[in-house]
């Protein structure tokens, strides 16, 4: 079985506390998400820009069952990248579940409208 959470790291050696983060993240927001989403994080440096100084870029993509969510967000600590690029996913995720039960109720308004025009 493949696992649901998927992180590479580019330019940067592999951090195990940036594992945690995501870990715990996508666990939080996969109760909101439909079963079967997978997450893929990619951390990285820019390229051209490995000295000290350079910021992390945290790319969060959220795939499956209907879902398409991604983000990216930068910051010189990788796992405070990480925590801004979910924060980024929650938002779209909320707002597009809005709009979704927006368009179901304008649906459900509707049908009932033509309902009442043929009675």
């Amino acid at each position: 079985m493949t696992s649901k959470v998927q992180i590479t790291f580019r330019c940067s050696l592999p951090n195990e506390r940036a594992r945690d983060v995501v870990s715990q993240k996508f666990d939080k927001l996969a109760q909101q998400l439909p079963y079967g989403a997978r997450c893929h994080v990619v951390l990285d440096r820019p390229s051209g820009s490995h000295h000290k100084g350079a910021p992390f870029t945290a790319r969060v993509d959220i795939q499956g069952a209907g879902t398409s969510l991604c983000t990216e967000a930068e910051n010189m600590d990788p796992c405070v990248a990480i925590r801004e690029a979910f924060a980024r996913v929650e938002a779209r995720g909320a707002s597009a579940r809005e709009r979704r039960t927006d368009t179901l109720r304008g649906r459900a308004h509707a049908s009932a409208d033509r309902r009442a025009a043929r009675a």
